[in-house]
Parts: structure tokens; sequence; C-alpha cells
């Protein structure tokens, strides 16, 4: 059995794509920088204008723009929203939409004209202040960009040591002509919410708030931007609440003989844990899937969540259902789950794909659309052996050097060209 390609964090890769989702840039790169001075800001010389004031996104680009340039400079720096006249100008926004909607997802380009700047990307609508996902930023990405080659700030978290500014009285800057872009669409970062280890420490350090480190980190670091649901997406169904007490059969089997099938104390199993072999059980995540991505409601289902309102939970849309399953899987003691659990890693992890593979081969054989979406997580981290159908989008999910996982258990290097 091969195992999946080991990377520095979870990577996604797809199998077969959507119109919108690109494992692999499509526009092209092109980073000119010249080598002689032609331009040089220093406090009173410039100013920064916002060239679409209804849009939230360029609105927030320009203000960051303006912060730490600022702060490099040490002088301030307001948003304007139409050049004076009077001075050099670094546009932030675009003129032409169509130029930038032609950019891969979250690109931007920043160039000299004379002795103005612009930097410009697709933004769509969504507020940087409140959230950070499901809605493109190129521009505020080109700023980030901009900033870190021209002005060396430096953004390694978020909050006063994090982010490093060097001050200086004027900033030389030679010809400018960039268009870049994100290599992948999905990038992400999670941010480790677990308990302090040492007494008196703080998980937030002083003068930023968990939200606020979350928000920016996600900023700045150019987390990914579009929607993509690939986590623990069968926890958050509402089984325990819909088939708890009328279908026991479809929760896992404990060693004693019980059923994971009410709340209890512990946090990963409130949400119960299944029986992938128990065909009643399948029918129903079929189901599920048929409602979500053909935009059906959640009451066409009977979805009871745990606060007892009818509701898909917020990772739940078209064109995507997450099948993941829950966190902590326990394993189920059934006669027909137990002999595929206890027979070493590849059969154990074969077992799940077989049911990730079997709902998605149903659903394209019916002409369903949109995808199935789950990460490779242990203990079904290895490429199965039956082919992944092109409606399935699949996220790698590797431990860190800190997880007390045995080694067996971790993937091992290989190209992915090498899956066949």
């Amino acid at each position: 059995m091969k195992n999946f390609l080991l990377l520095l964090c979870a990577v996604p890769f797809l199998l077969a794509g959507a119109a919108d989702f690109r494992p692999r840039a499509h526009s092209v790169r092109e980073i000119r920088i010249g080598k002689k001075t032609v331009n040089r800001l220093e406090p009173g010389n410039f100013e920064i204008v916002c060239r679409d004031s209804r849009c939230s996104v360029t609105r927030f680009a320009a203000e960051e723009l303006a912060e730490f340039l600022g702060r490099t400079l040490k002088c301030k720096l307001k948003v304007l929203f139409r050049p004076t006249g009077q001075k050099k100008v670094i546009y932030v926004g675009s003129v032409d939409k169509s130029e930038v909607k032609k950019l891969d997802r979250d690109g931007f380009y920043i160039r000299s004209k004379g002795k103005d700047i612009e930097i410009a990307g697709h933004d769509e609508k969504g507020n940087p202040k409140v959230r950070s996902v499901s809605y493109a930023k190129g521009t505020l990405f080109g700023v980030y960009d901009f900033l870190e080659r021209f002005a060396e700030v430096r953004f390694y978290f978020p909050g006063k040591y994090g982010v490093v500014v060097t001050e200086k009285k004027f900033l030389e800057l030679p010809e400018i002509d960039i268009t870049d872009r994100p290599d992948m669409q999905f990038r992400s970062l999670y941010l480790n919410p677990d308990p302090p280890q040492m007494e008196g420490q703080k998980f937030i350090y002083e003068g930023i708030t968990e939200k606020e480190m979350r928000l920016y980190i996600s900023l700045r670091s150019r987390a990914d931007t579009m929607f993509l649901p690939n986590c623990h997406g069968l926890a958050y169904l509402g089984y325990v609440q819909r088939f708890g007490r009328s279908n026991p059969e479809y929760f896992a089997l404990k060693a004693n003989g019980s059923r994971f099938n009410t709340p209890d104390n512990m946090t990963h199993n409130a949400n119960g844990q299944l029986c992938f072999s128990e065909p009643g059980l399948r029918e129903n995540v079929y189901q599920d899937a048929v409602a979500v991505l053909t935009g059906q409601p959640a009451s066409s289902r009977k979805i009871i969540m745990p606060n007892g309102k009818c509701y898909w939970a917020g990772m739940f849309r078209a064109p995507y259902f997450n099948i993941m399953p829950n966190d902590s899987l326990a394993p189920c003691h059934c006669k027909r789950c137990l002999p595929n659990l206890t027979k070493g890693d590849e059969k154990r992890s074969a077992f799940y794909w077989d049911f990730f593979i079997d709902t998605a081969e149903r659903l394209q054989k019916n002409n369903i659309p949109g995808f199935v979406t789950t990460m490779a997580y242990h203990p079904y981290h290895l490429i199965p052996e039956r082919k992944i159908p092109s409606n399935m989008i699949v996220m790698l999910a590797l431990p860190g050097r800190g997880r007390r996982e045995r080694r067996s258990s971790r993937p091992k290097m290989m190209n992915v060209s090498e899956r066949g």
C-alpha cells in the first residue's frame, strides 16, 4: 500500500477540478523589479488613495497600507478616495475590474506608473475586520506583498511582538512591474487552543484578543479565501438527535455492548460515533448529501441540531458535502466492522475509504452535482487501492513533530504522481 505525500502542513490536492477550484495556479507570474532607484517616498510627498470606497476589502487594504507605511516612515497617513493632485499617489484597488478578474483567485499586481504606484487585485464582498474567509481579497494580499518586499515589514504573527516594522526616513523604490498569485487555492493555518501547559501561562499574550489573533493571522499569512469544508462533517448532521433513540444500530458498538448514541461528557463523542457498515446509516448519509448538493432545506431531512433547531451547519452548502467522520474516531465492535479494523493499517484505512468512495460513486452515478470532501486523516490516511472518483476533493492532514503518534502511522515521502 502506498502512502500519502508528506508535506509541512495540511495541503489538499484535487483529483478532478470544479470550475472555481484549481489546485494549481493558471495565470502568469511575472516579477520585474528594476535595479535602480526611480522613486522616493518620504513623509509629506505622497498619499494613499483607495479607488473603491464601497468595497470593504479594498478600504481595509488601504488602511493596512497607511498603518504600516506610517509606522515605517514615522508619520500619520490618511486614506483618501481621490487624489489631491499635489503629491505622488499609491493607488489601492483597480479601475479595470475585468483585468483583475483574469488573475488567479487572490492574485494581484503592483505597478509603477511614473512616480505613482498601483496595487490591485480581485476583491469580493466581505469585511476583513469581522471574518477572513469566503471572499477574495487580492488587493489586500498585494498590499502585504508591497510592505514585505519594499518596506521590510515582517508579519510573523499578530500583535506588537510578531509584527516587525523597520523605521526609515524614506523608502527608495525601483521600477516595479509585479503580477503575482498564490500557488494553491487552499492555504490554511490552525491556531491550537489547547490549555496552557505551565501555571500562569496565557494562550493569547497581552494586547490582543484570541479573536483578533485568529483573524489577523489568517489575513496576514494570506490564508485561503475560498470556503472548502473538509473537517469532521458527519459530526454536524445531528445524528444523535435524529437517530440516537430510534436507530441505535447506526452508532458504533462499544466493547461493553453499549452504543455511542447519546451525548456524554467527552466533547468528541457528544455528537456520536458511527457504524460505517450499517446500511441504514449509509443510506441516510447519502440522502443528506443529495439534499445538501441539490440545495434542499434542512427541514427536508428533518435535521435536528444539539440546540433543538433545524438547520444545516455552516459547513454544509453546495457544491460540497463534507463526509469526514467525527473527531476521535471510535472503532465499531460490531461483527461487520471489527474484522476490518483489527487487521492492520491498510485494511482499516481501506474500510473507511470504501465508505467515502461508495457514497461519492453513487452520487456520481445518479448525476448529483458537486463534490464529496474529506481529509486523509489517521486512521484513513493511506491511499486506497480503489480509484478515487472525480467528484471527491481530499485534503492531506498530517501531524506535527510534537504529536505523540506511532511512527508507523506517519505517511512516508512519495511523489503524488506515483499514485497511479
